[in-house]
């Protein structure tokens, strides 16, 4: 059983329905994580604001992206956001041998460097905790 409640929408406040209505406006839904945020509305109005700027508005690749969300998602066995991003990533042009090398938990040899180099710092971030500075110096050549 869930500790925290997962509410619907009408069980929010004032606060929480408009946050909520904003979510729904920016990704076309609204799923249980961010349901059980929605316990504390100004948090998660913050929280999803970034997670849109990231994820919509900034300004690295859609591809290189859902790259990224794999990376992330195989790394911390996020089954759920696995299965969300996996058609996504195709849609947004990546090919099936780097999404098979991700979900085996192996660096993509069959990509571009930038494609290559975005899992390895994913992947240094969460195993390591810090990037190392060659590993920085390839992902600012290539994205600035």
């Amino acid at each position: 059983m869930a500790r925290l409640p997962v509410p619907d929408r009408d069980e929010l406040s004032p606060e929480g329905k408009v946050t909520y209505d904003q979510i729904a406006g920016s990704r076309g839904y609204v799923g249980a994580n961010f349901r059980a945020l929605l316990n504390s509305p100004e948090a998660t109005a913050r929280f999803a604001r970034l997670g849109e700027y990231l994820r919509f508005q900034g300004p690295l690749p859609q591809k290189l992206k859902e790259i990224v969300i794999l990376a992330v998602a195989q790394e911390t066995k996020g089954n759920y956001v696995w299965a969300a991003h996996e058609g996504l990533a195709r849609r947004a042009g990546v090919g099936d041998e780097v999404i098979h090398s991700i979900r085996s938990g192996g660096i993509p040899d069959k990509a571009g460097l930038d494609e290559i180099a975005v899992v390895r710092y994913a992947w240094s971030l969460l195993r390591e905790h810090r990037v190392s500075d060659d590993l920085f110096r390839d992902v600012h050549q290539w994205l600035g």
